[in-house]
This record gives structure tokens, sequence and C-alpha cells, in this order.
């Protein structure tokens, strides 16, 4: 059906391109003629020999200063092309007819050929279906055994729930056995590379594109060994709309990884066609275009999985969450490790102080359930938060994520208050801890403290990332169209400091940078 949208729509361009054509006076008719061969061979030219330099479709991010001399001579054959091709029409116009015709019947053979003997050699695997994706199937399953469920709530700021505390305490009346960490700090600022961050360990490094950042994140020493330990430990692994760059980073993390296929009949998907086709347009223009103006395409977001949704799919929308929330027992025996990412109090929110009391009302209900099913005492929770507050790149406004825990079979009488200076980097300990797996002595150097461990008040150090914009850094034009929350940044600036929240929001309000890098590309 894709193929048949695409052959209609160059059906209505071709006929409209024809329509005004032959409503043009000869001279400018001839002219146009000449330009839209020339075009077209260029094209051809450019698909087929000047593009070999092209490695963004291999994974990687393209350094497009590396190729200035080359793009200057790409874009002079293009010149060249036009200006002899506008010469043979209207100084041999007969000679240039037949030729323009032969070699546009040579290359549209050639193209027709390939795409024939594509079909035959691919067995008809082009039209099979393959895409990887997070099943939903035990979202809703825990353990009669051990559970450690970790809840991500999107962009929830610490400032919404101290203040819910202040106006609304009875929400949290079912949190009487946590700890509310009030003094946390997340690494990153941007949803896929903070939940990378806080599953798989990975430092700041804007030295690595988007695409090696991630590969080195969840394919490293230190992500396989988090992973093994829960594995070895007879845990399962499930994670529910985790982000990253891609879903094949959980093949062998996460146990309700899954890839489709369409002999699965009772998987249906469904296909975004209007943001695919924009998709494979910005693709085709991307592999067309002089060398020159590729970099102004912006590729690194083109994501066709993206545009596919399954029937299988994890809820993420808050309400589409608490809908469905019905927790079971598995029917095997294995414990159970959880990653829920939600919503949050991501933008567009009309209140974010009113989605973070509803999120509130969603952990109860889910620690209502685990009470009911007699699970409560022997699972971990874990309530975080990405990243706070979302700002554009000219706010000045310091994100501090929520943290709340509570180990199995801890009880109390009330919610405890903690000043400790928590970090987003605790996070592989801090769950390990949950679960019995963290050994003090060995972990240390390897997963670092777990928050357990970290003193009220301690003097310690952490650094913030946040994205901006600096008038003193070139633009990185394929971050420009991304919306609000990308909105001219062109920078990473790191806040480093001792002390609580204040002193973040104090060093990021008065603009005092540790250090600014120059972003190199899009790490989400």
């Amino acid at each position: 059906s894709f193929a048949g949208i695409k052959l209609i729509e160059f059906i209505v361009y071709w006929i409209l391109y024809t329509l005004v054509v032959s409503f043009l006076k000869n001279k400018l008719c001839r002219c146009v003629y000449a330009i839209t061969w020339a075009l077209n061979l260029c094209i051809y030219i450019q698909y087929m020999f000047m593009n070999h330099n092209l490695i963004f479709l291999d994974g990687e991010s393209m350094v497009w200063d590396d190729y200035t001399a080359f793009s200057v001579i790409t874009l002079g054959v293009w010149i060249l092309i036009l200006a002899i091709s506008l010469l043979f029409e209207f100084k041999y116009e007969v000679l240039f007819r037949k030729i323009s015709k032969t070699v546009l019947s040579v290359i549209g053979g050639l193209q027709l050929i390939s795409l024939c003997l594509m079909i035959v050699i691919s067995g008809n695997k082009i039209f099979k279906t393959n895409y990887s994706y997070m099943s939903k199937s035990e979202q809703f399953v825990v353990s009669e055994n051990k559970n450690v469920i970790m809840f991500i709530l999107d962009a929830v700021d610490n400032l919404y729930f101290e203040e819910l505390m202040k106006t609304n305490p009875e929400l949290f009346d079912e949190f009487k056995d946590f700890t509310f960490y009030k003094n946390t700090c997340s690494v990153f600022d941007s949803t896929p590379t903070s939940i990378s961050q806080m599953l798989t360990g990975m430092d700041f490094s804007v030295e690595l594109t988007g695409e090696e950042w991630y590969y080195e994140a969840w394919h490293g020493a230190r992500a396989n060994a988090f992973f093994e330990r829960f594995h070895q430990s007879d845990y399962i692994i499930n994670g529910y709309t985790i982000a990253s760059n891609t879903a094949e980073n959980y093949e062998g993390k996460f146990d309700n990884y899954q890839k489709y296929i369409d002999t699965k009949n009772n998987i249906s998907i469904s296909v975004n066609y209007q943001a695919l086709s924009k998709d494979f347009d910005k693709l085709s223009l991307y592999r067309a275009l002089p060398f020159i103006f590729k970099r102004f395409i912006g590729m690194e977001y083109v994501d066709f999985n993206g545009n596919i949704h399954f029937s299988d799919s994890p809820c993420y929308l808050n309400n589409d969450f608490d809908n469905n929330l019905d927790l079971r027992k598995s029917e095997n025996n294995k414990n159970y490790f959880v990653v829920q990412h939600l919503r949050g109090t991501h933008p567009p929110v009309d209140d974010a102080v009113a989605e973070s009391a509803y999120l509130l009302k969603i952990m109860q209900k889910y620690i209502i359930q685990l009470k009911k099913l007699g699970v409560y005492d022997d699972t971990a929770l874990i309530i975080t938060s990405d990243h706070g507050m979302h700002n554009d790149s000219q706010e000045k406004l310091a994100a501090v994520p929520i943290l709340m825990t509570k180990r199995i079979h801890e009880n109390g009488e009330a919610i405890k208050i903690s000043n400790a200076p928590v970090y987003h980097e605790d996070i592989q300990s801090t769950l390990l801890d949950c679960a019995g797996l963290y050994n003090g002595k060995t972990d240390l150097e390897q997963f670092g403290r777990s928050v357990f461990d970290i003193q009220e008040n301690e003097n310690r150090e952490r650094t913030w990332y946040d994205r901006r914009h600096e008038d003193s850094f070139s633009n990185v034009n394929s971050i420009d169209s991304l919306g609000w929350a990308w909105d001219g940044c062109n920078a990473y600036f790191a806040y480093t400091y001792a002390g609580d929240a204040d002193i973040l929001r104090g060093l990021v309000e008065s603009g005092e940078v540790t250090h600014k890098y120059h972003m190199t590309d899009n790490k989400g």
C-alpha cells in the first residue's frame, strides 16, 4: 500500500508538471526541458558515483567539514551538466533531443532491471516485516517471589512533589515505607541519554556520535555485567517503552524484547503512512542532493521503525497505563526486575503539578494491588524520573529529578525525607542492592555506591549536563528543526557542584557554567 501511495504521488506530480510545461512559451519550455533532463542525469550520477563518501546510511554521522573540497567538486559537476545541457538545447536542439532521450531510456532501463533483480534475488523478503519492539504481554505481571520494580516518570521535577507534600500530603499516605530523596541529580537532561545512562552506567562523552554512544552504552562491559547479574540470579527482566536510539540495543538485556515477523498473525501493526512518506522523501532527497546541501536535511532524526506501531506495544501514556493497570502473578517461579517508563509530566501538559498528583495516585493504585496479591513485602520499588522539568534553550532553570525508594521488607510509620546527595550514577548499584545482588566491597569500582550508602548532607561532587545555546559555538543544523525543547541548542553546559539541589539551581540561574561542550550531533 505504501508503494501504491508513492506511485500515485508520482503520477499526480507528473501530470501537474506536464500541464504547467504545456502552457509555457517555446523558449521557456525548452529551457525547462533541458534543466529537467540535466537534473535527472545529475541525480543518477550523484546516486551511483558521488555518494561513495556518504557514511550516514551505515549508521554513522557525517562530519561535513571533512568533505568541503569534495562538496565543491560535486556541486561543480552539477553546474557543468546543467550548463552543457542548456547550451546543447539552444545550439544543437535535434542532436540534444536524441542524446537526452537515449540517455534517459538507458538509465530508466537500468533502474528497472535493478528493481526486478532485487525482487527476484531477495525471494520476496523485502516485503516481509521484521521490526524490533518491546512486548507488553507481561507489563502487569509480577513475581510471587522477589520483585524489583523501577518506575521512570518522564520529566517529573522534584519541585512538583515538594509542592504536593505541602498542599496535598494525603497523596503520600501510601508511601510510608518509602524514602523521598529531595537532593537528586541526573546526569543528562534528555530522556534517551538519561535512561540509557541509568541502566548502563555510560558516562558523558561529547566526542562520540549518538550512534557510537548508545552502542557503547548498551554493549559495554558494565551494562553486560549488570544485566547478566540479574539473569544469573533467576530474574526475568522486562522493560517498557525504554527510550534509546534503537530497540536492537535491548536484545539479550530485556526478556520482553521481540522481533516482529509477519507470520505472527495474532499481532497486528499500524503504520503512520504520512510520517513514513515524509521520512522516505527526506531519505530520497538526502541521497539525491549534491554533497554541499545534504547536511541541511537532518537525517539523524529519520526513524522508519518509529512509524510502525504494534498492537503488542506497551502502555506509555499515564491514563492508558492507569486504565489497563490490573496486576497478576506470573505463572513461573522466576523473580522479576521490571522497568516501567511512563509519559509523566513531559510536555505538552497543562499543569505539571496536577499531573504529578495523578501519577502519585497511579503509583498508589499499583502499591495497593501489590498488597492484594500478597507480594508487596517482597517487592523493592524505585520511583524516579529521567530528568526534571524540561526548559527551552534560553531559560535558566535547573532540572532536579524525583527519587523515592522502598526496599524489600522495608516498613515505616511515615515517608522519610532525605537530603543525601544521590546521583543517577547510583541507579545500577541501587537496583542491585534492592535485589540483594550488590557487594559493596567488590562492586564499588564497577557500579559505584548504592543510594543507601550515601550519607545525609554528604559533601559530594556531582555534574549535570544541560542542553543550551552558546553564541560562540556554530549551530548544529540538524537539531534546529526538532522543536521547542531543542530550539537553538548547540552545546552541553556542565554544572559541577557540591551541596544540595538549591546550589545547582543557583548556578544555573546565575550562569556559572563549569564547562561548555560543543555538540557534534543530537544524542536524543
